[in-house]
């Protein structure tokens, strides 16, 4: 991958918490394009991991660079684990999907900020929905919110921490469907914490196994089998 198709660079990258070394002079790179997926067993760094590439924690050693053209955190879209959407919440799925929107200086959305709106319920498929309500809203109509609220900058790539937990077949594979056209048509580059071996096998053009002891290996979706990966 050519250096202008990159978008972070990551050198030597060194990470742990007390005396335990979650992984140890980690090399690689997300380019343009990419579906990264990040695999291994709980606890094993994959959760810091992303936060270290949106460089919301220091890492022990090594860096994480931003090298992509007019490339940095503003471009990256952010899909917790988890969210908590308590019954009486009172957004709709356009308000809420809107919320990153608002700026201090001006209290309401422009017409410029409606039609990111849309363009962004578009790409998730809610435009017919987003005048419901998030907290009655099913799980997969929740999680692509979610989505949508992370593209409403359009993001050069996103970033998603098991976007697929606890959902139905269908609104898995409408979650999956959603991120490969991301990824294939808008060529945004896709970095995922899965457990999902269907996900990981089908979808990966590059997979990081972390193990938890300082070692991680780094390939594409032979790496699955060969490794014998505990998901």
């Amino acid at each position: 991958m050519t250096k202008n198709k990159t978008l972070i660079e990551i050198t030597n990258l060194t990470m742990g918490f007390d005396q335990r070394l979650l992984f140890k002079n980690l090399n690689m790179t997300i380019d343009k394009g990419d579906f990264l997926s990040i695999i291994g067993p709980n606890g094993t760094g994959k959760s810091t991991f992303l936060h270290l590439l949106m460089k919301k924690l220091t890492p022990k050693g090594g860096k994480v660079t931003y090298i992509g053209p007019n490339f940095g955190p503003k471009q990256i879209g952010f899909v917790p684990q988890t969210r908590n959407i308590a019954e009486d919440y009172p957004l709709n799925i356009f308000s809420f999907v809107g919320l990153r929107l608002y700026d201090n200086l001006i209290p309401w959305l422009t017409r410029k900020d409606k039609e990111k709106i849309q363009a962004a319920l578009k790409k998730v498929r809610l435009t017919e929905k987003s005048d419901n309500l998030l907290y009655s809203s099913s799980g997969g109509e929740k999680q692509r919110a979610y989505i949508a609220q992370a593209l409403i900058t359009r993001p050069k790539m996103i970033i998603l921490d098991e976007p697929t937990n606890g959902l139905d077949e269908r609104s898995k594979n409408e979650v999956v469907e959603i991120l490969k056209n991301l990824q294939v048509k808008d060529h945004v580059a896709v970095v995922l914490v899965s457990h999902d071996p269907d996900v990981i096998r089908k979808n990966s053009t590059k997979i990081l196994q972390l193990n938890g002891d300082a070692t991680f290996a780094v390939g594409d979706q032979t790496l699955v089998e060969k490794n014998n990966v505990e998901f």
